[in-house]
């Protein structure tokens, strides 16, 4: 089916992996290497998958010796969709043991619904894919009933109308996520889950830093899918040279960059530069207007991005200089801090 958004990544299912520092510091695209001769991030991230597969049997072990621990079936979960899409169905039976236990616990809805995101990007015939947006579908519903103020849920329901190519669809639950206060996916959560189950693993600090914290796109995809669509529909009124209804869009845009900027568990680099790429857009549209008051007020907006940027640099920077300085000991007590305060400083 061809579609008139652009797909946010084809490659959905595949975890993006940051060490420790980059989820603390917020990461830039200004700093690709951090750690230097020190810590090699990549080659610590490619070890611990590689343990962590060597391990799948003992993961599976933990979670038979733990059957009424939601915390371990919800670790060992997102330990196995760190592994890609040929592991992903496992990752939903663990989520499903988890919720089981804890079926009100919203961490695990707003947690299962990634791995549904996930696991259809990675599905390769129509028919496991419609399967599995149906049952994304149905876990955002139920969830949505449970805890209508979350935008996350509408967020969910909208990527799969989209999927599906009913775009009607989509808008209303589009505008509906617009409306709600916030949005928020517990991130934090399986962050402890995770190193739970790595303690019961037995990893060692090294690579425990190297994979958790982590997120993967199938959580995120949603919002940037529904700000991709808005910001294409906005292109459209812009051919048109309807600048007040493309504005309209971008604005509804910059709102979802905005749901995530408010969910702390959300890196910043994520959306950064696309909420700058949105300001840039509206600003245009001021200037074509003549709206030279309302474009200098986007200006300032633009300046508060970019010098969240240079902070987020800066922070990589004193973070790398802690990891060179610092023994064992004050990284596993920073590490621990971070597990009870959570990861991400703004």
């Amino acid at each position: 089916m061809i579609k008139r958004y652009m797909k946010v990544s084809g490659q959905a299912g595949v975890l993006v992996l940051l060490a420790f520092v980059l989820s603390w510091a917020s990461i830039s695209h200004a700093s690709e290497k951090l750690f230097k001769d020190q810590l090699d991030v990549s080659k610590a991230v490619q070890e611990s998958i590689s343990k962590l597969k060597e391990h799948l049997q003992e993961i599976e072990r933990i979670s038979s010796e733990n059957p009424n621990d939601s915390e371990v079936h919800r670790g060992a979960a997102d330990l196995f969709r760190m592994l890609g899409y040929k592991y992903m169905d496992r990752a939903v039976i663990e989520y499903r043991k988890a919720l089981v236990l804890s079926p009100r616990a919203e961490h695990l809805h707003t947690g299962i619904i990634g791995v549904h995101v996930s696991n259809y990007d990675g599905k390769d015939n129509e028919e496991d894919k419609e399967s599995t947006l149906n049952v994304l579908m149905k876990d955002a519903r139920r969830a949505e009933e449970l805890w209508p103020e979350n935008a996350l849920y509408n967020y969910a329901k909208a990527y799969v109308f989209l999927e599906q190519g009913k775009e009607e669809e989509a808008k209303g639950e589009i505008r509906k996520a617009l409306d709600k206060p916030y949005m928020r996916q517990y991130r934090e959560s399986m962050n402890n889950a995770k190193d739970k189950v790595l303690t019961l693993l037995g990893f060692p600090l090294r690579l425990k830093v190297s994979i958790n914290p982590s997120f993967d796109a199938g959580s995120f995809m949603p919002m940037r899918s529904c700000a991709e669509y808005l910001n294409t529909l906005a292109e459209d009124f812009l051919k048109e040279r309807k600048f007040k209804d493309a504005v309209e869009l971008y604005n509804g845009s910059i709102k979802i960059f905005t749901h995530l900027d408010e969910d702390a568990s959300v890196l910043h680099a994520v959306y950064q530069k696309d909420m700058y790429d949105v300001y840039e857009k509206i600003h245009k549209c001021y200037e074509k207007q003549g709206l030279q008051e309302e474009a200098r007020s986007i200006l300032q907006e633009m300046e508060k991005i970019e010098s969240k940027r240079v902070i987020s640099v800066q922070r990589i920077e004193e973070f790398q200089n802690f990891l060179i300085t610092a023994d064992v000991r004050e990284i596993e007590e920073e590490y621990q801090r971070r597990l009870e305060q959570g990861w991400v400083k703004k």
